[in-house]
């Protein structure tokens, strides 16, 4: 798609070249802003382009279960397509681990990476979240701002709720090209 393709473009081209220019400046945020802003100015409401509505509140806490309430069944059902999910996101992990790990010149520890995203996976399954994984694009991020501990994480927590709760419809008409790019 024409407009995908050119918004895309810019987003990336923006991403990479605009750092280099002025490092202090918080870039991806520009860049989300301002495509936001041009999608909302020209009222480009196409459901494919855009992000379109976030719901702005926390999901409800319940016990997993299926539509007909029948959680072992459901457990059992889940039990390949759970392990090969854990080995593809440990695999990752390790991926991560070892970057970081060779840049920073610190030891990996990926025995507390398997047990803290086994316990996200397990504590996210009750707000019905997606499994717990490693990122490439948060620790890259992590690494490349100078954070030395796990308090950046909290920082980040702290941003996505306030984002959720206040910011939701702002985002609206965040172009998926753009979110792609980043």
């Amino acid at each position: 798609h024409p407009l995908s393709a050119i918004t895309g473009a810019l987003s990336l081209i923006g991403l990479v070249y605009l750092k280099k220019i002025y490092r202090k400046i918080p870039w991806p945020l520009v860049i989300v802003a301002c495509s936001c802003f041009v999608f909302w100015k020209f009222d480009i409401t196409n459901e494919a382009l855009i992000v379109g509505e976030i719901p702005s509140s926390f999901p409800a806490l319940r016990f997993p279960q299926n539509s007909q309430g029948q959680w072992l069944d459901t457990i059992v059902t889940l039990i390949p397509a759970s392990i090969m999910i854990t080995l593809i996101g440990f695999v990752e992990t390790i991926s991560i681990s070892k970057a970081i790990s060779f840049k920073t010149r610190q030891p990996m520890n990926l025995d507390q990476e398997l047990i803290g995203q086994g316990i996200g996976s397990i504590a996210g399954a009750f707000a019905q979240a997606y499994p717990v994984g490693s990122s490439f694009t948060r620790s890259a991020l992590n690494l490349a701002s100078g954070a030395r501990t796990g308090m950046s994480n909290i920082f980040a927590v702290i941003t996505v709720v306030l984002v959720l709760l206040f910011l939701t419809p702002a985002l609206y008409f965040l172009p998926k090209a753009t979110l792609s790019a980043l």
